[in-house]
Order: C-alpha cells, then structure tokens, then sequence
C-alpha cells in the first residue's frame, strides 16, 4: 500500500498564530585548505623506507574497508527504496537491520517532558532568516550548520527552515499525483512542496549531511484520511533524530501546518519538534514498535482507543483522569473528570456525529453548549443522554491570553446505550 500521506485538520475556534521577522539572504564562504597547510604535508626524506611500509599497511586497510563499505551500501540502498518511496512498504526485516541502539528513554521523557518546551527563539530565527533558492543539499547543511553546533541545534534548525520553506502538496495529495512522482530531496528543494514523504525524505538527508544520526520512519497517523478501526496500511511518514545520544521523533510535515477546507494553511507547530513519546503516540504508531521510544510500547488497537487529542491539550497541561479512551458508553448520567493547571479555562459543547464508528465528520451537524464545573484543579463535564451517538469536545484556553476563542483540545465519541 502507498504511504497516503495525512495532515492535521484544522479544529481550532482559532490559533494563536506566531509572527517572525522578515527573511534576509544569507551567504558564506566555505573553508578551503591547501595540501600545504595540512600538518602531515611536510616529511622527512630520510623516512622514506619506513614510509613506503606504512603506506602499503594503509592501502590494505583501505582496500578491505572500501569491501566492506559496498557492502553495507547495497544493504543501505535495498533499504532505501522503499523508505518515503512509491514501492510497496519493506519487509519487517528490514526495519530490524536500522533499528538503533539507543539509551532507553529516561522516565522524564515517558512521563511528559519534551524539547519541544525548550526556548529555542535565537536558533529559530536563524532557521527562518537563511534564504536558499537551490536544490543542493549539502550547499543548505553548509549555510544552517554555521549557526547551529550541537546536534540538538542542528536538529532544530533544520524543522525550522524545513517547516518555514516546505508548503504541503494538497493539489498532489487530493489527486493521488504523488503515487506516480519519484520523490527526492532534490525534488523538495527545488518545488518547495511535499507531502510527508517528501518532509521526511529532506529531513532525513538533511540531518546527515549535518552529521546527525537520522532515520524515516513509517506507520499509522490520525491525520485528515485516517479511519477509525479501517486503517489498516501505513499512511505517513516521520522521522526520528539522534540528540546527545538520545532518540527524538520529529514530525516536520506536522509542524508546517495544517489542512482546512482542503486548503493548506501555514501555521507553525513547534509541538512536532522532539515531543514526548508517552504525548506522540496519541496521534502516530510507527510500524516498528521500538519507535514509539516507550518502554511499554502500545499496540494498534490500543492506539486506536485513545482519545482525539490535539497539542493544544498537552500545551496547556491538561490530562485525562477518569476516561483516556476514544469511546465512552454510558447506560444513564455520567461526568467525565480532567485535571487542569491553574490559569487554564475549560469549555464543552455536545457535537452530533454518524453512528458509524469510523465517521467522525461534524460539519454542520446540531451542536449544544455543556455546563463545566471547576473543583480546584478538576473539571467535571456532564455526560447526558443528549443522543444515542454524539461527540463531546473539549476547549481550552490560557487565562491571560489576549484571544477570546478556546482552542480544540480532546473529542471522545460518547454512546448512550440504555437498559
């Protein structure tokens, strides 16, 4: 089955956009040395003998690394075919030869703490200010690589620039183009869209050619074509990038924006970037369960049972305490319980659905506004016999927000199955 290659629906009453200062071309000379300023140019005539020993000992080395090397390349090449391409998804196999060996995340990053919170403003704005109109990857990883030094720097700036000069192929993806398009990070740079093969693919070769450990991975995504329980081959792309030995996914197609009304709408999402996995796995399953960088990695179906969340949910510190699943069957009155930070407000509306499990679409359906009750930091939300099928959606806003609107934050689909 082709990758088909999903974007998040926009839900929002309305985001809280963030403005950038203006683009400025940047340019710089890269570093040539002379052979005659490398240190070993200068030698001694007289260790002409010992030389000529240690040259032949050389070329034998190079000579069983060159075989080796081929033969790690044809693995790497049989691999990469099928990774972001039009080819049918890799065997299991395969995803076992490129699975890392990585430091077991530590309870910190299961349990809710990702760089996506880190202030990463400086970097930021160096990303966004580098202007590159050509296709050569090695020529950007020159230019983003002079301002960024740690791996955590460079993996940044690299989502950055991606996200900030990447749009999304809607046109491509609403025709089932790419299906028929051979994808290269050449062809990103130089169209300037993609869909998340496309992001993946540039990401990839991009955090290489800055010397960062990078891998595309595949697997399931509730994005703007993801049913509920129908899903049963993969449909996205994301990646996964090392940082001071320590594995992050990044999701830059995710971070570039969203779909509204079949639209793209340019809207970046720093969430993407290294969230936590415990908070990455509502919403993507990779193939290979060792991405999930869980130490109790979640199965499909579980994956599927979780809630419609949205990032403004984790954003905002919100989480679930009496009902974490994406159904809640309720025989009579219930009330669902989320805990809330202090300076965090809460709205609810009742939102009528299909019966279908798998059809979530609300578009000019009847909708009722939901009593919430605030306990400290617990909100109670009303379940009601509204209908036998509905949805309840949850919003929420900071208090000191200038912004009238709440923002979408959790959907569970609520069925009333009387004795």
């Amino acid at each position: 089955m082709l990758i088909t290659l999903p974007m998040p629906i926009n839900r929002k009453h309305q985001k809280r956009n963030n403005k950038f200062k203006k683009s400025r071309n940047v340019s710089r000379k890269p570093l040539n040395l002379s052979i005659e300023q490398h240190p070993s140019y200068s030698r001694s005539q007289s260790n002409k003998s010992t030389n000529f020993k240690t040259f032949g000992l050389i070329f034998l080395g190079f000579l069983v690394l060159s075989f080796l090397g081929s033969q790690s390349n044809e693995r790497s090449i049989k691999g990469n075919q099928f990774l972001g391409s039009n080819k049918a998804n890799p065997p299991l196999e395969f995803y076992s030869n490129v699975l890392p060996s990585f430091k077991k995340p530590s309870a910190q990053e299961i349990n809710g703490v990702g760089l996506w919170q880190k202030d990463y403003r400086a970097i930021d704005y160096y990303g966004r200010s580098i202007s590159y109109n050509g296709k050569s990857v090695n020529e950007l990883a020159k230019a983003l690589s002079s301002y960024a030094y740690t791996s955590e720097a460079k993996a940044r700036i690299a989502y950055v620039w991606i996200t900030n000069n990447i749009s999304y192929d809607v046109q491509s993806y609403l025709s089932q183009d790419y299906k028929n398009k051979l994808v290269t990070p050449e062809s990103v740079l130089r169209d300037r869209t993609a869909v998340c093969s496309g992001y993946s693919e540039l990401y990839e070769a991009l955090g290489k050619a800055m010397g960062l450990d990078v891998i595309t991975i595949e697997g399931y995504a509730k994005g703007a074509d993801y049913a509920l329980g129908a899903s049963t081959d993969v449909n996205h792309a994301w990646n996964a990038v090392k940082i001071d030995g320590y594995w992050y996914v990044v999701d830059a197609t995710w971070g570039a924006g969203t779909l509204e009304s079949n639209q793209f709408k340019k809207q970046f999402n720093p969430f993407f970037f290294a969230p936590p996995p415990a908070q990455f796995v509502y919403t993507h399953l990779p193939v290979v369960s060792e991405w999930q960088l869980l130490a109790k990695p979640y199965t499909k179906d579980k994956f599927e049972n979780l809630p419609e969340v949205s990032t403004d949910f984790f954003e905002d510190g919100l989480r679930t305490i009496s009902h974490n699943q994406h159904t809640i069957s309720i025989k009579d009155a219930q009330q669902v319980l989320i805990e809330v930070p202090t300076g965090v407000e809460i709205s609810a509306r009742y939102q009528q659905v299909s019966s279908q499990s798998n059809d979530t679409s609300t578009l000019g359906a009847a909708s009722m506004p939901v009593q919430v009750h605030q306990h400290g930091n617990q909100v109670l939300i009303p379940l009601t016999p509204w209908m036998n099928t509905y949805q309840l959606n949850v919003y929420s806003r900071r208090s000191n927000d200038s912004s009238t609107y709440y923002d979408h934050a959790i959907s569970y689909r609520v069925v009333f199955s009387p004795m």
